[in-house]
C-alpha cells in the first residue's frame, strides 16, 4: 500500500491576475487576487512599483473602511477593479497587504498593459 501526502503551504504567494489579459482603451480591467494572506488588517493599491505617494484604494478590515475613487471598486479579497481603463493607467499596479502590527505582510505587482 502507497500512503501519499499534500501538505498545503500556508504561506502561498499572492498573486494578481488580470482580466482580462488584453486590456483594450475604455474597457474595465480586474485585478484578480489569489492566496490573500488570512489575519489581515488593511490593504492598499499603489500605482508604480515602489512610490507609495500614488496610492489608489486603502481597505482596512476593522472598520470595514473602503476609500477609493469613483474610476476604482474595490473589493473585500483584495481585488481591484479599474473602470474605462485609459492609455494613462498603463504602468505597475502594487498590491501590499498589513497585519494588525501595521507591518507589511506581503506585497506583489503586476503591469497593465493597454491596446
Amino acid at each position: 500500500s502507497i500512503l501519499a501526502c499534500w501538505y498545503l503551504s500556508t504561506t502561498s504567494k499572492v498573486t494578481i491576475e488580470l482580466l482580462p489579459s488584453q486590456v483594450v482603451e475604455g474597457e474595465d480591467v480586474l485585478f484578480l487576487v489569489n492566496n490573500l494572506p488570512g489575519n489581515l488588517t488593511a490593504f492598499a493599491w499603489f500605482k508604480g512599483r515602489t512610490n507609495r505617494k500614488h496610492g489608489i484604494a486603502l481597505y482596512a478590515v476593522v472598520s470595514d473602511l473602503y476609500v477609493h475613487s469613483d474610476r476604482e471598486t474595490l473589493y473585500n479579497n483584495g481585488s481591484l477593479m479599474i473602470h474605462n481603463v485609459t492609455q494613462k493607467d498603463r504602468g505597475y499596479y502594487t498590491l501590499r497587504t498589513f497585519n494588525k502590527h501595521a507591518e507589511t505582510v506581503s506585497t506583489t505587482f503586476t503591469f497593465l498593459h493597454v491596446n
